[in-house]
C-alpha cells in the first residue's frame, strides 16, 4: 500500500496502518492527508479489505506555541474523530509529543504492582523481590523508552517517584531522611529512569551503526569522518555527527541525544565486536 500514497507517509504494522506527513498550513495538511486517505481506501477496496472509520482517528501535531487547529477528514464520506491524542503500538502520542500521556499511562499500569510488591514485602526476601520487579515492571519501563525516556525531569518524576519506592521496598529501607530512593537504587544496582534510557538509547545507536535496526533510524546516523574532511581526535574515532538543532523539543529527538550519548562512551565500548559484548562493557565501564 504505501506505493501506492504520494503526498503523506504510510507505516504499516500488522493490522495498524499511520498515515502522516508535514505542511506549512492546516489546509495544506488537511488536503495532503484527505488525497492520502482518499488513496488508502481505494488500496482497500482493490484488495477487497474494509477501513474501519469507527476506529480511526486523526492528530494534529504541533508546538504549545500554537493555537490548535482540526483536521477534517473524511473516510468515504464519513467523518473521522478528530483527537488530541492517539495510542500507536503501545505508545500514547500527543498533539504536542511531550509524553506526559504516555507517562501518567504507564505510572497507572506500575503503580499497581509497586502496591502488591510492598505487601509481599514481608514475605518475600529481596532477592524475589528483585526478580519480580524485573519481570512485571522493568519491561513497561523499557518499552519505548527511547522515545520518552528524554522528557523532562517535571514529566519522568512521578515515574521515578514509584521506581524509588520499590527500591525501598526491596531493601526495606524507609528511612526518607538518611538515604535518598535514588540512592537506594543504585546500591541495589537498579538503572533509575534516566540511567535506563541511556543504557537503552546507546543499545539502539549500536544496532543502527551495525546493521541491527531498521534502515530507517540507520539511514539518519552519520559518522563524524563522513560528514567532514577535518582532520581531528575526533576524525579517527566512530563519534557521530550531531545535528544543528534549533528548538528544545527536537533536542529531544532521537537523531540528536543518540549521537550525543554515543559521543560520550569510552573508545573500546564503542568498538564492542557483537550487542550482547556492547552491554557487558557498557555495565562494566559506566
Amino acid at each position: 500500500m504505501s506505493q501506492n500514497i504520494h503526498l503523506a507517509q504510510c507505516h504499516i504494522f500488522a493490522d495498524d496502518v499511520i498515515l502522516y506527513t508535514t505542511g506549512k498550513s492546516l489546509s495544506e495538511v488537511n488536503d495532503k492527508l484527505q488525497l492520502a486517505v482518499d488513496e488508502a481506501s481505494l488500496w482497500y477496496t482493490q484488495n477487497k479489505l474494509m477501513i474501519n472509520a469507527n476506529k480511526s482517528n486523526t492528530m494534529l501535531i504541533h508546538s504549545r506555541n500554537m493555537t490548535p487547529g482540526r483536521l477534517k477528514l473524511k473516510i468515504q464520506d464519513k467523518e473521522i474523530e478528530h483527537s488530541n491524542s492517539v495510542k500507536y503500538l503501545g505508545i500514547t502520542l500527543n498533539c504536542t509529543l511531550d509524553w506526559r500521556e504516555h507517562i501518567t499511562n504507564l505510572c497507572s499500569k506500575i503503580r499497581p504492582i509497586a502496591s502488591q510488591l510492598y505487601r509481599l514485602r514481608k514475605e518475600l526476601p529481596p532477592r524475589t523481590l528483585g526478580l519480580l520487579y524485573n519481570t512485571y515492571v522493568l519491561p513497561h519501563i523499557d518499552y519505548g523508552i527511547t522515545v520518552w525516556g528524554n522528557s523532562p525531569a517535571s514529566h519522568t518524576a512521578n515515574i521515578q517517584r514509584i521506581q524509588n519506592m520499590i527500591g525501598r521496598t526491596i531493601s526495606n529501607n524507609f528511612d526518607y531522611r538518611a538515604h535518598r530512593g535514588i540512592d537506594i537504587l543504585a546500591n541495589l544496582k537498579i538503572d533509575n529512569i534516566h540511567q535506563r534510557y541511556r543504557y537503552l538509547l546507546c543499545c539502539l545507536t549500536f544496532k543502527c551503526l551495525n546493521n541491527l535496526a531498521p534502515t530507517a533510524l540507520s539511514d539518519e546516523l552519520h559518522k563524524l569522518s563522513e560528514i567532514t574532511d577535518a582532520c581531528t581526535r575526533a576524525h579517527n574515532t566512530k563519534d557521530l555527527y550531531i545535528p544543528n538543532s534549533r528548538t528544545s523539543q527536537c533536542k529531544t529527538s532521537f537523531f540528536i541525544s543518540a549521537p550525543t550519548h554515543w559521543n560520550k562512551l569510552p573508545r573500546d565500548v564503542k568498538d564492542a565486536t557483537s550487542i550482547v559484548q556492547f552491554k557487558q562493557m557498557y555495565k562494566n565501564t559506566i
